[in-house]
């Protein structure tokens, strides 16, 4: 299994949770870092089982739903999301 991927620049490395009985270890939960702010997405949460949702606490970002779509497509929503986010919160100190 593809422990980590890149999208738009970005290194997103598996951080899934697996428990030791768990032999198949398919990883469903991916992150990237730029400094302080932690990008997360996820596939199989237990509120939304085969959608991917994203989080980044740093920008108040918590369990936004992207729905049924590759890892990298998830990737690339949250990015952009994360990056419209940042710049409103830029614009607001200006």
């Amino acid at each position: 299994m593809e422990r980590s991927f890149n999208v738009l620049g970005f290194t997103f490395n598996d951080c899934t949770s697996y428990s030791q009985s768990n032999k198949e270890r398919i990883p469903n939960t991916y992150s990237t870092e730029r400094g302080n702010i932690r990008i997360v997405i996820t596939c199989g949460h237990i509120d939304y089982r085969d959608q991917w949702i994203f989080s980044c606490y740093a920008l108040g970002i918590e369990k936004v739903l992207i729905g049924k779509t590759t890892k990298e497509n998830a990737a690339e929503f949250a990015i952009e999301r994360c990056r419209k986010k940042a710049e409103l919160i830029a614009s607001l100190l200006n």
